[in-house]
């Protein structure tokens, strides 16, 4: 599957419409699915008004099978992505970014998001505290999921 357009990714990004996200373990990156078709093949995604979701049958067919499956999302508003995986490094309450050897601090973190299925019935935050509202701001990078405030400054 090929990209989506700038021009179609701007049209996804001012609709409003909300994106499901997930890590695609064979294509090694995210993929990006709206009402349920995938769209987009992205490294990285910045979405707002995230909530996280996990479909309680898919988890226990996981721990039938003791194999993976597509049952936990982010969903949220597109706000950006890149087509690369950001190289990142953490900073004072934040994550530096570099795309094409240019770097900017991208994004304030609050906290970290992880989920096993093995482990978790849903997403946790890296304390181990439960995940129950909607947040602003989440940056998805390749496996990594931060919570906090986006920094417009780093565009493709």
């Amino acid at each position: 599957m090929k990209s989506i357009s700038y021009s179609e990714k701007m049209d996804l990004i001012n609709s409003g419409k909300t994106v499901s996200v997930y890590y695609n373990l064979h294509r090694k990156c995210l993929s990006m699915r709206v009402k349920g078709v995938v769209v987009d093949h992205p490294h990285a995604v910045v979405l707002k008004n995230v909530k996280f979701r996990v479909q309680p049958a898919g988890r226990a067919k996981v721990l039938k099978e003791k194999r993976k499956n597509v049952h936990a999302f982010v969903c949220g508003q597109l706000v950006e992505t890149y087509g690369e995986v950001l190289h990142t490094s953490p900073c004072v309450n934040g994550l530096w970014g570099t795309v094409n050897k240019h770097s900017e601090k991208i994004f304030s973190t609050d906290f970290q998001v992880v989920y096993n299925p093995y482990k978790y019935k849903t997403f946790i935050k890296d304390s181990g505290e439960s995940i129950f509202e909607t947040y602003k701001y989440t940056l998805i990078n390749n496996e990594e999921i931060w919570v906090g405030d986006w920094i417009p400054a780093l565009t493709m």
